[in-house]
């Protein structure tokens, strides 16, 4: 997978090449996103409170929309992983409501015991599972005023963008080369001026 740069002008004007992101095969088809990124640091915080790193994130936190061409199919590329997680987490804290009932109910406390620690494993195995699959996916890995640069793109839409900016710096050059110096009026216009 690549990392490309996508400048904020990009984004907002929609110049991306009919390149699937995630695949790298042609399409015309397109996923509204919002990414959505903070600065890794901000993770220490949580160790001060869950308050301060929520209130520092909130403030932090850099966000840019980007309609990036995905093929058919796989435009729940992110909604598989987040539906992943969201219902590991909630199944695993089910199961820690569960374990504390049955201990509540003093009938057997070797049951209660078994199922919160399935529910602790539950939630280690999701929150693990479910970092590597947000890694794979495509994220940002820095946002600023600027530009976003995402991570998990196929190598041909890194290609096909750069080949695109390519050729918008050719054909910028080659107005910029066919337009008249400032100042001076183009040949055309001084004949009929009587030149």
């Amino acid at each position: 997978m690549a990392t490309v740069r996508i400048h904020r002008g990009e984004a907002e004007r929609d110049l991306f090449p009919p390149v699937c992101a995630l695949t790298g095969v042609p399409t015309e088809a397109v996923k509204k996103k919002t990414f959505a990124w903070t600065p890794g640091w901000t993770k220490v915080l949580i160790l001060g409170g869950l308050l301060p790193y929520v209130v520092v994130s909130m403030i932090l936190t850099k966000r840019m929309k980007v309609k990036l061409p995905l093929r058919e199919g796989k435009h729940g590329h992110w909604l598989v992983r987040q539906a992943f997680l969201i219902v590991g987490v909630l199944f695993a804290i089910n199961l820690f409501i569960v374990g504390g009932y049955l201990a509540g109910k003093q009938q057997d406390e070797t049951i209660a015991g078994i199922v919160a620690m399935l529910g602790i494993f539950l939630l280690l195995f999701v929150l693990i599972t479910g970092l590597i699959l947000m890694n794979k996916s495509i994220h940002p890995v820095e946002i600023t005023d600027y530009e976003l640069r995402l991570t998990g793109v196929h190598p041909n839409f890194k290609e096909a963008l750069e080949e695109m900016r390519e050729e918008r710096r050719r054909a910028r050059a080659a107005r910029e080369a066919t337009a008249p110096a400032e100042g001076t009026t183009p040949i055309k216009a001084r004949r009929y001026e009587g030149e």
